[in-house]
């Protein structure tokens, strides 16, 4: 079974996550990760997950993706209007099914 994570920076206590990494520096093997965030929160800048995503680059010892989404429009609780969060909840999905081995082809 394949490991990956998606992690979204609006909420979730993800400034956890981001502080252990950037702290204690762990180098190592990492599963896939989506790493999400909102160029507009008032909560968590986007240069807080885009500092994690370059850190987490240079200390990852193994071949796993590691993609940060940052969506320009959107706010602290992601993207507002129906249709908008219906399509990040599909690219989450589209992550999860390609970490899966799952396509179209």
């Amino acid at each position: 079974m394949p490991n990956f994570r998606i992690l979204s920076c609006d909420g979730g206590g993800i400034r956890g996550v981001l502080t252990a990494v950037l702290l204690n520096r762990l180098s190592g093997a990492y599963p896939a990760l989506l790493v999400k965030t909102s160029f507009n929160d008032s909560q968590v800048m986007y240069w807080e997950p885009a500092k994690y995503v370059a850190k987490l680059r240079t200390l990852k010892t193994d071949k796993n993706v590691l993609l940060l989404k940052t969506n320009m429009a959107a706010g602290h609780g992601g993207a507002s209007g129906r249709y908008d969060h219906l399509k990040e909840i599909a690219f989450d999905y589209a992550f999860m099914l390609t970490q899966l081995g799952i396509s179209t082809q």
